[in-house]
């Protein structure tokens, strides 16, 4: 019925807790697909010894190519009806599975989606409910209800329909159809790239207010650094998220627009935030390459925000004006540092 299909790079800490998690489900009819993708660390031998413990674990060994081509070829070898996707570092509830099928025998929707949990340690987690009515959505459902607003809704900026793929079960014949047309070059906003062109190819889905799977907050991994690649890759979102609006007919309104305004404002904390090797005078440089982008000048152009902090830092953005947006980060940074 299911392939669990786990991408794998550099999670050796937490890699047999995850597998443990999958293995151990109350539902037993699945398979597990490990794919290291050219781990460095010891997550190769780690695959393989679970591969001879149980019959139901398939290993790929492939050369790091980043988190699409890995979950590629993953599907290139998944057997089941339905595609399930786990993080190597993060875990699941025993009951995850199980949740999927009991849903799947009363609805056979194309996909299902779900909550989740934030997990900081075993005292610490925050459950995190997918938006919406827990219900299903068949065709009408979905153009009226959910395509008009799953990228963005208000307030600026949120997702209505939480982009995750983990968070997620998906009829295998449509993620397979929507890999085939994703870039490798995408690295930023990978689910994005996948979640909502798999939302459009479908005719049903089920929204759960289920939050089984465990979303790890590794502390070590939400350091910032520097992204000094990041306007090529939002460049190859934006385009690719265009493509799919033009392919498919899917009338987005504004929301690629506010998607990318939303980027913007990553891309200001990239540059002021975290670019901790360049003068102001090379920041401000820098910034105004995204600023007088084509691709960010028609959405500042096209979107509105509320609320008087949005609305200065969009009006900053229009003028180019960047000494106070760096400034306004200036300050934010000297406060974190004396909490």
């Amino acid at each position: 019925m299911f392939s669990v299909i786990v991408p794998i790079y550099k999670v050796e800490k937490y890699l047999s807790q995850c597998i443990e998690s999958i293995l151990n489900q109350s539902y037993k009819d699945f398979e597990l697909i490990l794919v290291d993708d050219g781990s460095p660390d010891g997550c190769s031998s780690i695959c393989d010894e679970y591969k001879k413990r149980d019959n139901r674990v398939k290993v790929v060994h492939k050369k790091n190519g980043g988190l699409v081509s890995a979950r590629k070829a993953g599907l290139k070898i998944a057997q089941g009806e339905y595609i399930c996707f786990v993080d190597g570092d993060d875990f699941v509830s025993h009951d995850m599975l199980e949740t999927y099928e009991n849903e799947l025998c009363i609805h056979k929707v194309d996909v299902i989606c779900t909550g989740y949990t934030s997990y900081y340690n075993e005292n610490t987690i925050t459950e995190i409910y997918q938006p919406g009515s827990s219900k299903i959505y068949g065709k009408s459902e979905l153009q009226k209800e959910i395509y008009v607003k799953m990228l963005s809704k208000e307030p600026f900026y949120s997702f209505y329909i939480i982009p995750t793929v983990w968070s997620k079960c998906f009829k295998r014949s449509i993620a397979e159809t929507v890999y085939e047309s994703v870039p490798d070059d995408i690295t930023l906003g990978e689910d994005v790239a996948v979640t909502y062109p798999i939302l459009l190819e479908a005719n049903s889905i089920s929204i759960l207010n289920y939050t089984g799977y465990m979303y790890r907050q590794n502390m070590n991994s939400m350091t910032h650094t520097y992204d000094k690649n990041l306007l090529k890759r939002i460049h190859n979102l934006i385009a690719y998220l265009k493509l799919i609006e033009k392919k498919t007919g899917w009338e987005s309104s504004n929301q690629i627009n506010e998607y990318a305004v939303y980027l913007l404002f990553l891309a200001k904390n990239n540059e002021f935030s975290f670019n901790n090797g360049d003068s102001y005078k090379a920041k401000k440089k820098n910034m105004n390459r995204y600023l007088c982008d084509s691709t960010f000048q028609e959405a500042l152009r096209k979107v509105k925000l509320t609320g008087m902090r949005n609305k200065f830092i969009l009006f900053c953005f229009k003028s180019r004006w960047t000494l106070p947006l760096y400034l306004w980060d200036k300050i934010k940074s000297i406060g974190r540092k004396n909490e």
